[in-house]
């Protein structure tokens, strides 16, 4: 390239451009590096304080792992106050307990909205408010991150119960009826105008289950009393008495319920089964149960572990409906991965079709389990084609005997020979006859 007045030009613009370019890398250098270091302070952050797992770091086993762990011991703080009688003590448990049942769920189900980490921080600061001797009463927040506001009447309607003398006939049920508030509006969020939207649909059945409850509650008649000295502490809460044993016997015996081929629904079986043990985990408020999902070994492990988690979703809200607290069960999905029957049968298959039930006495003690096959849903095998059915010839006549092609051709040329020498036509008279043909002559020479 020759150099001049026309090459200067283009040889500073190439140094404009030069200097441009790594100015820009160093600028994003630098944003990066800013962004690592805002990533890692809220992460050191939460750590410190035993929360949850930041939402980008939630992703290795040793994180969901670590995260589970700080729910079940928030849920042990939680299960300490079982026994407050206050009515603002007891309402405050409840809705701690609901809270962080909600949370887990959501976690299971890898929730990225912001409603697990609400939910796990509102159970954080109730279990804190109990341990220190207080309670909450506050209302429900306008602004929950995954849960838009939905229900506004309802909401006053449950503000109004907590602010009456009749909270202390409602006061557990008060706490979970705003807590399906809360689930109804994520519900909205996360699925469609035509999906099913069970806890929304059960709204106002339950909003008028807690209106009869609160119309029953008679409020105490006023009487004088002398002036009592003032009154003791609150003593430590007292472990629940242990279940009798006939009562444990009769749980283990109803360890599972059965479902159909890809189904995610009751039977009316199942159903007399989650009755039962509805109503002894009713008279039993010690006993705590872990529902485990799980399927056949066909379809894929992932759809399988959905399909398991669906089944266990279904049996815990079915419990819930019948009068057990949400926060003494628990949900989780083993897919495929955990068989009761080996074999590729049609009863193998309905038998791993399962949720299973395990219980937990206080303390943590596991008790032993019986299997159950009363609702037992086996699947149709799949009709066999008709087998083709051979013609009989009629009782009475011989079957016609088989003869080979060579044979019929010989019997048929047999048969025609007579005709055609009848039929042949005598040569005609007027015809002369050729004379006969000379002998072949040879007029070469032989070989001698």
């Amino acid at each position: 390239m020759r150099s001049g007045p026309r090459s200067r030009p283009f040889r500073e613009i190439m140094r404009a451009l030069a200097t441009g370019v790594a100015l820009l890398v160093v600028l994003a250098w630098a944003h990066t590096a800013s962004a690592r270091t805002k990533v890692s302070a809220p992460a050191r952050a939460v750590s410190a304080a035993g929360g949850l797992t930041p939402l980008r770091a939630r992703f290795t086993d040793d994180a969901n792992a670590r995260d589970l762990g700080a729910i079940d011991a928030l849920g042990q703080r939680i299960a300490a106050f079982d026994t407050v009688a206050a009515p603002d003590r007891v309402y405050a448990r409840a809705e701690a307990a609901a809270w962080l049942a909600l949370a887990r769920d959501q976690y299971r189900l890898d929730d990225r909205s912001g409603l697990v980490e609400a939910a796990f921080a509102r159970a954080s600061d109730l279990a804190s408010r109990l341990e220190a001797g207080g309670s909450s009463l506050d209302s429900l927040p306008r602004a929950i991150p995954g849960a838009p506001h939905a229900r506004p009447d309802l909401r006053a309607f449950a503000d109004s119960l907590r602010a009456s003398e009749a909270l202390r006939c409602v006061a557990e049920p008060l706490a979970r009826f705003e807590l399906e508030l809360v689930r109804s509006g994520h519900e909205t969020l996360v699925c469609r105008s035509r999906d099913p939207h069970p806890h929304g649909e059960a709204l106002d059945r339950r909003a008028a289950e807690l209106r009869a409850l609160a119309d029953a509650c008679v409020p105490p008649v006023a009487v004088a009393r002398p002036v009592a000295p003032p009154p003791a502490p609150e003593p430590e809460p007292a472990a629940p008495p242990p279940p009798p044993a006939a009562t444990l016997r009769r749980l283990a015996a109803l360890n599972s319920v059965h479902f159909d081929l890809n189904a995610d629904t009751l039977s009316k079986a199942s159903a007399v089964v989650l009755d039962s043990v509805a109503a002894i985990m009713r008279n039993v408020p010690g006993i705590r149960a872990a529902l485990i999902g799980h399927t056949d070994s066909r379809g894929s492990a992932v759809l399988n572990l959905r399909l398991g988690m669906r089944r266990a979703t279904v049996v815990r809200d079915y419990l819930a409906r019948a009068g057990v607290e949400m926060a003494r069960l628990a949900i989780e999905s083993a897919g495929m991965a955990v068989p009761t029957a080996h074999g590729a049968g049609l009863r193998e298959y309905a038998l791993n079709r399962r949720v299973e039930i395990q219980y937990s006495a206080p303390g943590g003690v596991m008790l032993d389990v019986l299997r159950q096959e009363r609702d037992l849903q086996i699947e149709r095998p799949a009709p066999k084609p008709p087998a083709p059915q051979l013609r009989r010839p009629d009782s009475g006549t011989r079957p016609p005997a088989k003869v080979s092609r060579t044979r019929r051709a010989v019997g048929k040329a047999t048969a025609a020979a007579p005709t055609r020498a009848a039929t042949a036509k005598p040569p005609h008279k007027s015809q002369p006859k050729s004379p006969p043909k000379p002998p072949r002559t040879f007029s070469g020479r032989l070989k001698p």
